[in-house]
């Protein structure tokens, strides 16, 4: 091929690229081999001459391509010369002594094959070769790949061949497209030696369908139909064959170009088949045309053929389309298969059926027909007399009674309490369950009751009703108060049984109320009544104890007045034991917590001690003191010198009899005297002290102050104590 061609070719393939596959598919079935040498020939010399179809890349080499650059065409490697680590290789075709080739491409990439092929246009197209690395896996160099190309695609490359002997297939499938009529498919190669048999280029060619066989009516004529032949090519081109001898030969049908052939008039013994392709060109080119199964045509004789149908009355039997319903002789002419009409003779059979009315009078309840009846029912049966017909039974059923039977009168009764129970009127012989023989029947108690009676003509009935008997059962749950003289008692009801709900509740003969708890409650007897939906109600009476007195008492009061400073030893007691007391009143107390004290009375006012139980209870005693103040002065337990203005000194406080301070001293804890003040008028700024010594702060604490008063009449009093620091 001339490097003009190799343009063309190559300028094609750019305006068509070539579509690849990922894997081998083929949705009809493949062509014969477009390249045309596939086998490489046969002969019994062991090796043959060289082709001018291979690649002018390599040269040929009659003994064997030993030397890289050259190839032969052999059907074994076992000859003179080959190189020691070569493996032994046969050709791989069917055919006896067939060749193969065997080339040597080197460490370049050589053409081993370089062929041109002219397409049977568009669709998918596979090429496949068997390769074999003739390089043992001993040799120093047995590295050796194989690529297909088409034009300048690559379309499949084999990667490393394994240097073990054994012949491979290898296949590329690809799409060419519309346009592209010819191309160059190379077998290009590298590396070590290796051989190729069975190289073939096949086009996938639609699979043409027709049926096997076609019958046809006598004189009439026939049409073949291709099946789907408008998707089977992009630019379709068809030739209808036939054959006179059974398969042997085929020769063309002159005109016959499309899908389908009508033959007129056909003749039986004649085949026919279709072939197609993407154009005539390819119609007539080798492996470009996809050929059909073969159809046989067969002529279809008319038939006539003799029948007694038999059909029940009203029925209608068809021959064909026709409706037969009349008795008698029929004839009918029916389409066979090809058209071919076939005629019926038909004696039709009509056999009677009948229809049945009865009247039948029941009890309500009563059975019939293995069915028990409550209402009047027309009722139909269909039965098959002898000859297979179906007929009819008609029972026109008359049941006797009122579609329903119920017991009147109150069904809820109180426990006790009676109620009437009334059966349907009008009717004879009652019988109650509980041996009433009237209509009515009274029953004190609840459970199911059970009437029967029956009608003029005898037909026996029965009904029944369930009185509920309703009486509330319940328990009631108490908290005492917890305190002498409390009201915070409380019951409640957890539970309640039988009756009918909702429940109503109540206390003592009060309001009903929808809750189950009442609260607030003194100690002493109660009543707890429970009342269901039916107006029953039951009552339980309970207790609620009263708790025990606390009994506090007090001990230690001295008779008479008291003077200011005078001291009493006091002491409380009560009932119940961990009580807790709390004195209070106008002086001082050495513990206020304590059941004993001792107080210190300072003025008049109001004396009280609190006692506390465990449980929560209080109880208090309490008098009125009247205390003579025989000295008034007045002196703080505490002060906080911050500046802020309130309690910044600690000063005494004196009443109007106070004539001067004659000496007034503070110590610390170990008696070191920390200020002196005095003698000074009542009020005097000297007096007061300000928590320091020498100007420094002293630290919170307890600190001791003593002092000489002089009162009127020339009475002069000592006073000492404590007083705390705060900061």
């Amino acid at each position: 091929m001339s490097s003009l061609s190799h343009k063309l070719l190559l300028a094609l393939c750019l305006l068509h690229p070539i579509g690849l596959l990922a894997q081998t598919v083929c949705g009809g079935t493949l062509s014969g081999d477009l390249l045309g040498f596939q086998s490489f020939g046969a002969g019994q010399e062991p090796v043959q001459p060289g082709a001018p179809f291979l690649s002018p890349a390599l040269s040929y080499q009659s003994t064997g391509p030993w030397l890289p650059g050259t190839y032969s065409l052999m059907n074994t490697t076992a000859l003179p010369g080959r190189p020691p680590c070569w493996s032994i290789v046969q050709d791989n075709g069917n055919e006896g002594e067939g060749y193969f080739l065997a080339a040597y491409a080197g460490a370049d990439s050589v053409a081993a094959i370089e062929q041109g092929v002219e397409w049977c246009g568009e669709g998918r197209y596979t090429l496949s070769a068997d390769l074999v690395n003739l390089s043992s896996d001993t040799c120093v160099e047995n590295e050796v790949t194989v690529s297909f190309f088409i034009d300048s695609t690559a379309v499949y490359n084999s990667g490393p061949l394994p240097a073990n002997g054994d012949w491979e297939e290898h296949q590329a499938t690809f799409d060419i497209p519309a346009g592209l009529p010819w191309s160059t498919v190379r077998i290009v190669a590298a590396g070590a030696a290796f051989g190729m048999d069975n190289l073939q280029l096949q086009y996938c060619l639609p699979i043409l369908t027709l049926p096997d066989t076609v019958r046809f009516c006598n004189g009439q004529e026939t049409t073949l139909a291709l099946n789907g032949a408008d998707t089977l090519f992009s630019n379709p081109a068809w030739q209808w064959q036939q054959s006179f001898d059974g398969g042997s030969t085929w020769v063309d049908v002159d005109g016959a170009t499309a899908p389908t052939l009508t033959i007129d008039p056909p003749i039986e013994g004649i085949q026919y088949r279709i072939l197609g392709a993407n154009s005539p060109v390819a119609l007539s080119g080798a492996g470009c045309a996809s050929l059909s199964n073969t159809v046989s045509l067969l002529e279809q004789q008319p038939l006539e053929v003799y029948q007694t149908p038999a059909i029940c009355a009203g029925d209608t039997a068809y021959i064909g389309q026709t409706p037969l319903y009349e008795p008698g002789n029929h004839s009918i002419s029916l389409p066979g298969e090809s058209g071919c009409d076939s005629l019926v003779h038909a004696l039709l059979f009509v056999h009677p059926v009948y229809e049945q009315w009865f009247t039948q009078r029941l009890c309500f309840g009563e059975a019939f027909l293995g069915t028990v009846w409550t209402t009047d029912t027309l009722l139909t049966l269909q039965y098959e007399t002898t000859e297979g017909c179906d007929s009819l039974v008609t029972y026109d059923i008359e049941v006797a009674a009122p579609d329903t039977f119920a017991i009147t009168g109150t069904l809820q009764i109180c426990a006790g309490a009676a109620t009437t129970l009334s059966a349907p009127g009008g009717y004879n012989d009652y019988a109650w369950s509980n041996g009433a023989t009237t209509a009515t029947a009274t029953v004190t108690a609840g459970g199911t009751y059970t009437v029967s009676f029956s009608d003029s003509q005898g037909c026996p009935y029965e009904a029944s009703a369930t009185v509920i008997s309703s009486l509330p059962l319940f328990d009631v749950s108490a908290i005492s108060p917890g305190c002498p003289g409390g009201q915070d008692g409380q019951l409640r009801i957890p539970w309640v049984e039988g009756g009918t709900p909702p429940y109503a509740y109540r206390l003592n003969g009060g309001d009903w109320q929808s809750g189950n708890q009442f609260e607030g409650l003194a100690p002493g007897d109660y009543a707890a009544e429970v009342q269901d939906a039916a107006g029953c109600s039951a009552e339980v009476p309970i207790y609620l104890e009263a708790p025990q007195e606390i009994s506090l008492s007090w001990s230690g009061w001295a008779d008479g007045l008291l003077t200011a400073g005078d001291t009493l030893f006091l002491n409380a007691s009560a009932a119940y034991a961990n009580t807790q007391f709390e004195w209070s009143g106008p002086g001082r107390f050495s513990c206020t917590s304590c059941p004993s004290t001792r107080f210190t009375a300072l003025t008049s006012g109001r004396f009280r001690v609190h006692a506390t139980t465990p449980e929560g209870c209080t109880a208090m005693l309490d008098t009125t003191l009247e205390v003579a103040s025989r000295y008034r002065l007045y002196l703080p337990t505490a002060f906080s010198p911050n500046g802020d203005g309130h309690n910044d000194y600690f000063e005494p406080g004196f009443g109007s009899n106070v004539v001067r301070v004659l000496r007034w001293d503070i110590y610390d804890r170990w008696g070191g005297h920390l200020f002196e003040g005095g003698p000074a008028l009542p009020g005097a700024a000297q007096l007061r002290w300000d928590g320091s010594r020498n100007g420094a702060p002293l630290p919170p604490g307890l600190y001791l102050y003593h002092g000489q008063i002089e009162f009127e009449h020339g009475q002069v009093r000592e006073t000492s104590g404590e007083v705390l620091l705060l900061r």
